[in-house]
Parts: structure tokens; sequence; C-alpha cells
């Protein structure tokens, strides 16, 4: 037996809630969320903390100029993320066409800038901090162990890809297991 991590995608909620609290209807939604997380009865939750975004901001201000292309889909993609039913984009977020979105933009961010200094500083610090996540959540598991990771949906292909490549675990993500439960 493996252990099983399930990957939950969900949007940055301290971007959404920054200047105001969570509306009823938000929160009844989240215990939808949290009633469903409930039922896979994880031995451990780990839930990611973005405690910086330098860099990035260098990218994203040089793709505002030369590359429009790029500026939409990150629109289009944070513009899914604000809705009030967090179970339906937290589903919507994990579902795979969505995942391979995720993986496009940041493919298309490697491309971006006059030179390498303007992205690869700064994915090459986002695909290290991927590494550590799995590093460390792996680290105190055993093989009966049931793992919720909760992350900003952009790392769930990158996880998903570094976890099942070690072949030591089961992974699925939200949309996945919704699907097969």
């Amino acid at each position: 037996m493996k252990p099983r991590i399930l990957l939950v995608g969900s949007s940055h909620y301290h971007e959404l809630f920054y200047e105001n609290e969570p509306s009823k209807e938000f929160l009844k939604k989240l215990d939808k969320l949290r009633n469903s997380l409930i039922t896979y009865n994880a031995t451990k939750i780990c839930v990611e903390i973005d405690e910086n975004q330098n860099g990035i901001t260098d990218t994203v201000n040089w793709a505002k100029i030369h590359d429009n292309e790029f500026i939409e889909r990150l629109n289009h993609l944070q513009s899914s993320h604000n809705n009030e039913d967090i179970y339906e984009v937290t589903l919507e977020l994990n579902k795979p066409e969505n995942i391979k979105f995720h993986e496009e933009i940041y493919g298309h961010m490697m491309l971006l800038g006059d030179n390498w200094n303007t992205s690869i500083p700064w994915l090459t610090s986002w695909y290290k901090r991927n590494m550590i996540m799995v590093n460390n959540i792996t680290r105190e598991i055993d093989n009966d162990s049931r793992v919720i990771m909760i992350v900003g949906a952009g790392h769930l292909y990158i996880l998903k890809q570094l976890l099942e490549s070690s072949g030591k675990f089961e992974v699925e993500t939200f949309y996945e297991w919704e699907m097969n439960r």
C-alpha cells in the first residue's frame, strides 16, 4: 500500500479577502467544500503558505508591454477565481483542462522577456519551491497516510508530476477524487 495524496488546487484566498470579509454565501459554500474533504479521512492536512511573490511583478510588467496574449490569459485565469461558490471554483480549478491551462501559463512565462533575466529567476525559485513542498510533505508520512495538500491551483501540474514520478505515492486531484467517490 502506498501513501495517498489528494491535491486540492485553490485560489489564493488572501487576495480575495484582503480588504473585506467573506460573505455568508461564501462561508456556506466553504462548508460544502469542508464537508466533502472530511470524507477523505485525511491523516494529515498541508496548506501552502505563500510568503513571497517577489520577482513575478517584473515578468508581468514586461508582458503588459510586449505580450498581450499572456496578459489576456492571466486575466482570464484570475477572473475565474472570483466566484462566491468556493466548492464549484475548487472543482473547476482541479479539472484536467484547467491544470493544463496553468501548465501552459508557466510554459509561456518561461519565454517572456528580452533575455532570460526577465522570467527565469522567478520561475527557478517557483520550481524549487514546489520540490521543497514535496520533500517536506512526504518526509513524514507512512504507507497508511492519507494526505490533503491544499495549494494554489497553478502548482497542481508540477506537484502531481513530481509525486507520481517517484512511484511512491497514489496521487489524485480534488476533481478526480470527487468524480470517483
